[in-house]
């Protein structure tokens, strides 16, 4: 999005055009959706239920009942792949229907909500719920646009789902906390006391839930910065390039794009 010609970066562009420059342009530029696949999807629907969840409990200050949220989270799942936004070609849901596709994923998100409900969302009292924000950054050729997930008092939380655990070197290798910490600072006049990422780990064993925080110093703030400032550049010159094709990103798991879409695939 752009303002009196100045470009506004959402605070997800900089890790997708580092991952793969390209499936930016097919996103952004070509506006191509792509596919999801069981894990994108899971996310969604988990994600889902979680916002129904904080919206409400903003004035109520008590979290739904548990059949109220796998429900919500049931309901997207079915949604995106009724409106065949799911890849049903994948490896986890080839050769499957759309019920049976959709019967699998739900199975395993419902069992993420549950874990949600159970250990996480009982501790956040959130005072506001997607938040979204823009800053204009006068001294760079270019603005941030974000959608906050969850802000407590003095703390921001942010919600992932994965199959891996997440670290603490991972949190805080993150570009996400620098950018939210910006926005937060704009709203609010001083920086958060805390970045807390809230996150639901999918195992066979069954899903765990547990929450990692990290904090950012000004100079990790510039730092992304300035690598958003190369992107940006590189974006103004029209380069795109795709990532190496032995790199996970580049498989028809990871890439929404791969599949169908990539010129720089070969099938």
């Amino acid at each position: 999005m752009t303002e009196n010609g100045k470009p506004f970066y959402h605070n997800w562009t900089l890790g997708s055009f580092e991952l793969c420059a390209y499936c930016l342009y097919l996103r952004k530029i070509e506006k191509r959706a792509g596919l999801g696949n069981l894990y994108s999807c899971r996310g969604v629907g988990s994600h889902f239920a979680r916002e129904i969840n904080l919206r409400q409990k903003i004035e109520t200050r008590k979290d739904l009942d548990l059949n109220v949220l796998q429900d919500a989270a049931r309901d997207k799942v079915s949604e995106l792949v009724e409106a065949d936004k799911v890849d049903l070609k994948s490896e986890e849901l080839i050769g499957m229907s759309k019920k049976a596709a959709a019967a699998k994923i739900i199975d395993s998100t419902v069992k993420l909500v549950k874990v949600d409900r159970q250990f996480l969302l009982p501790q956040i009292q959130p005072l506001e719920v997607e938040v979204r924000t823009r800053i204009d950054l006068p001294q760079w050729p270019f603005g941030l646009d974000s959608r906050l997930d969850c802000i407590t008092p003095g703390i921001i939380r942010d919600f992932k789902t994965s199959i891996r655990r997440w670290t603490q070197e991972k949190a805080d290798s993150e570009y996400q906390p620098s950018i939210y910490t910006l926005q937060y600072r704009a709203r609010n006049g001083k920086d958060p006391d805390d970045f807390i990422y809230d996150c639901l780990q999918y195992l066979k064993s069954g899903p765990r839930a547990y929450s990692v925080s990290t904090k950012r110093t000004e100079t990790q703030i510039i730092a992304v910065l300035n690598r958003i400032e190369i992107m940006h550049k590189q974006i103004q010159a029209g380069l795109f390039p795709p990532q190496h094709k032995d790199h996970w990103k580049c498989s028809a798991r990871w890439c929404r794009y791969w599949r169908a879409d990539c010129k720089y695939v070969s099938h």
